[in-house]
């Protein structure tokens, strides 16, 4: 019987579910061989320490690998993905992941990282303001078949509440002139996750610290920046929000 495949996984009609699971145990044999007999010291050496100089703040959206993107290696970005991208005072999960990252890591800088066709911005855009005509991300509440507030509504209401109030999104026409406007929630939304990100505890704390005697536990982070990735060419877009550190 023919090996099955990654590429194979994806044709539900073609492969049985322990086929399919096996195809990524196989892939990640044959990525473990690649890198084993490249350079044998590499994963031996990774394992002792990590010492990502990125924390990389990203949306789940599996077309945006943030290692493959930045064309780099395991151990150089320390990540955590959600959907549309978004760090929420109320989130313990990603508050804890940036603790440790400037404190314990020790990363440099930190990104976030929005992406054109977001499926969480589009629900987000639709929710506050509807169309006649759903389109295949409209999410449509209650999919839970309990007829309440499910955690996909709970998620996206902060970017709802974001839509509704920026000032000219609700005009938009259906076609080009919605699709900007969508692209703009998307870049707000990176703007608004780069703000809470600098008024942060950790973050305020660290640059108030930068200026003490060096030390192995001294924060390194220098800056946090936004970004939004575009599916369409494989590139980042810097959106000219970073903020440094005062010396920097």
């Amino acid at each position: 019987m023919a090996s099955t495949t990654l590429d194979d996984a994806r044709d539900e009609s073609s492969v049985n579910p322990r086929e399919e699971f096996a195809a990524f145990l196989e892939s990640n044999k044959q990525w473990s061989d690649k890198v084993n007999q490249e350079d044998p010291n590499f994963l031996p050496e990774l394992a002792k320490k990590q010492e990502p100089a990125i924390l990389w703040i990203g949306c789940a959206d599996s077309r945006v690998p943030e290692t493959v993107i930045l064309n780099g290696l395991p151990g150089d970005v320390f990540t955590t993905r959600n959907i549309a991208n978004q760090f929420l005072p109320d989130d313990n999960s990603v508050q804890a992941i940036l603790q440790y990252a400037v404190g314990v890591a020790h990363v440099r800088h930190i990104i976030v990282v929005g992406h054109t066709n977001c499926g969480g911005i589009i629900s987000a855009y639709n929710a506050a303001y509807p169309i006649d005509e759903p389109t295949p991300y409209t999410y449509h509440k209650g999919l839970d078949a309990s007829n309440t507030i499910n955690s996909v509504d709970q998620w996206i209401a902060p970017l709802i509440q974001l839509a509704v109030s920026t000032p000219g999104l609700g005009t938009a026409e259906p076609g080009p002139e919605r699709d900007r406007a969508v692209h703009e929630l998307a870049i707000k939304n990176v703007e608004r996750q780069v703000d809470a990100l600098c008024s942060s505890h950790v973050v305020r704390s660290a640059w108030a610290h930068a200026h003490g005697p060096p030390g192995p536990n001294s924060p390194k982070l220098v800056g946090v920046h936004g970004c939004l990735y575009h599916l369409e060419s494989g590139l980042l877009e810097d959106l000219k929000i970073s903020r440094y550190r005062p010396s920097h």
